[in-house]
């Protein structure tokens, strides 16, 4: 009769661990259909617009939350080309021997971006602050080509002009589509391997189910 309770309580165990492994397995499995989906709607987005030269915006990396920032800084400069036969394009320029500080609490823009040389000079008096109060006492001491900017967008230039902080720009939209593709790829694979080590469980758990269930069978016959 305790053989009999003990094999009841072990079916009973092991189903209720197999429900449980399996709600966890068809969880992981929604979550990463739905990163899946969203990252083959961002791929398709982004393949929307071919382009015969490539803008230099595809060869750009930015530090998360810095998108704004640079779309500010360069705006439609980041749709031209690295290609020499492009309309617009970029040319590396000769080498600045002395080129001018930017004010002291701006930091160049440069840190968060990873880009061609090209765009080394530009970025490199590109300097970042962190509002309008932190940029107010450096505008005037901006040299010519300086700009600053914030992480929400807004500009100050050397030459007066300014803009507000999220006024709109396409670069911006693709910069931060672009930050978004690189996270969905790497939550993907963490959720890959985890719905895949989730159904390994629950396969397991299902098994066990079966073993006790054929085990108490074999115990009431």
């Amino acid at each position: 009769h305790s053989d009999m309770e003990s094999a009841e309580h072990a079916r009973s165990a092991a189903e209720a661990e197999a429900a449980e492994t399996r709600s966890r397995s068809e969880a992981a499995g929604e979550t990463l259909a739905r990163l899946s989906a969203e990252e083959k709607g961002l791929r398709a987005v982004l393949a929307q617009a071919p382009q015969e030269h490539a803008p230099l915006l595809d060869r750009i990396g930015v530090a998360a939350g810095y998108e704004a920032a640079l779309g500010a800084a360069l705006g439609e400069d980041l749709s031209a080309s690295l290609a020499p036969d492009a309309p617009r394009s970029w040319q590396a320029p000769a080498a600045d021997r002395r080129p001018p500080a930017l004010p002291a609490g701006a930091l160049p823009l440069a840190r968060f971006v990873t880009a061609p040389p090209e765009l080394a000079r530009r970025l490199a008096q590109v300097g970042v602050v962190e509002d309008e109060a932190a940029a107010a006492p450096l505008v005037a001491r901006l040299a010519q080509g300086q700009r600053l900017v914030t992480k929400t967008g807004a500009l100050w230039r050397w030459d007066g002009l300014r803009k507000a902080a999220g006024a709109p720009a396409a670069a911006v939209t693709q910069l931060l589509q672009m930050s978004r593709l690189r996270e969905l790829e790497t939550e993907s694979a963490i959720h890959a391997a985890a719905a895949r080590a989730a159904r390994e469980r629950a396969t397991e758990a299902q098994a066990k189910s079966q073993l006790a269930f054929e085990k108490l069978r074999l115990l009431r016959d």
